[in-house]
């Protein structure tokens, strides 16, 4: 009986020693690649050396700082989408507490293209190479004027962009009848209906993506020939988020605006936006319109002729 007890204590005791062993071979192989020597890398660190990315909200980014489970000390780029709106909407403090755990340093960028003004500006200003046609429409003759454009042909895929989800599948089921093939995307629709419209069209199974401006923003679909803005966006910066979508990635693209009587308060900075574009001419019924004049709120104030009087 003691004998038997012996021979489990000797089985526990390896069976205890074999887990640590275990457990400090993990740990080993566990480390940070930037804790290796070179020949000690496996392919699984060269990945994560290669493609070590976080993408996260900006608030969730700093709790995680905070309790220092993240460290930027090793960060070598850092990339802040819609940064100008987060600043606009009052979340500068947060974007500089972000950057104040990037590491300082005065390395310059690693490749000559980044140092490039022309190469830079030609994928960060995509408008510059869109051409902008505004068309001055009513609403009633929207439909027949899309139409019209349509039957002068397209390269597939186009995106017609919307103010409403109601209008979003009124408009695709519109295009279907017509003989194209259309799909929808807009805030009501899940995550995988979502994807499963992007894939149609980046597979080319359907032509056309009618949206809202859920898809102004944050999808990319290459080859995009021509984006219409069936429903005017109600501020510039949704319009210039809409037109983003073609003429990426140094290719051209060709934006068209239907404009409406009623959507007077985007007329000067929509002249504006085009009078900015080499690419474009602006529309001498909105480039000689009033209300194109000037900003919307603007006071203008007449001078008065300076009299002399002759006693």
């Amino acid at each position: 009986m003691e004998k038997r007890t012996l021979e489990e204590k000797e089985q526990e005791e390896a069976r205890l020693r074999k887990l640590r062993k275990k457990g400090a071979k993990q740990r080993w192989d566990d480390r940070h690649w930037s804790q290796e020597k070179l020949d000690e890398m496996t392919d699984r660190d060269w990945r994560i050396f290669r493609e070590d990315y976080s993408i996260t909200t900006k608030g969730r980014l700093i709790d995680v700082l905070e309790n220092r489970y993240l460290v930027l000390s090793r960060c070598t780029y850092v990339v802040l989408d819609e940064a100008d709106r987060m600043i606009d909407m009052g979340f500068e403090p947060d974007v500089q507490k972000i950057l104040e755990h990037m590491p300082v340093t005065n390395q310059k960028p690693d490749t000559g293209e980044a140092e490039d003004p022309e190469k830079v500006l030609a994928n960060v200003e995509p408008q510059q190479r869109v051409e902008q046609k505004v068309l001055l429409v009513s609403e009633s003759e929207k439909r027949r004027t899309l139409l019209a454009v349509s039957e002068q042909g397209f390269d597939p895929p186009v995106i017609i962009f919307v103010n409403q989800k109601k209008g979003c599948v009124a408009l695709a089921k519109s295009l279907e009848k017509m003989g194209y093939d259309a799909c929808t995307l807009h805030g009501g629709k899940g995550q995988e209906q979502r994807e499963s419209a992007l894939s149609n069209l980046k597979a080319r199974a359907k032509d056309i993506l009618v949206a809202t401006d859920v898809a102004g923003r944050g999808i990319d679909i290459q080859d995009v020939s021509m984006v219409v803005s069936y429903d005017m966006a109600q501020n510039i910066e949704d319009y210039v988020h809409r037109i983003g979508r073609t003429g990426r990635v140094g290719k051209s693209g060709v934006a068209i605006p239907f404009l409406t009587k009623e959507e007077s308060a985007v007329f000067y900075e929509l002249k504006q936006a085009i009078l900015g574009s080499p690419v474009s001419s602006c529309l001498p019924e909105l480039a000689n319109h009033p209300d194109a004049q000037h900003k919307p709120g603007t006071t203008l104030t007449k001078k008065h002729r300076e009299e002399t009087v002759y006693a």
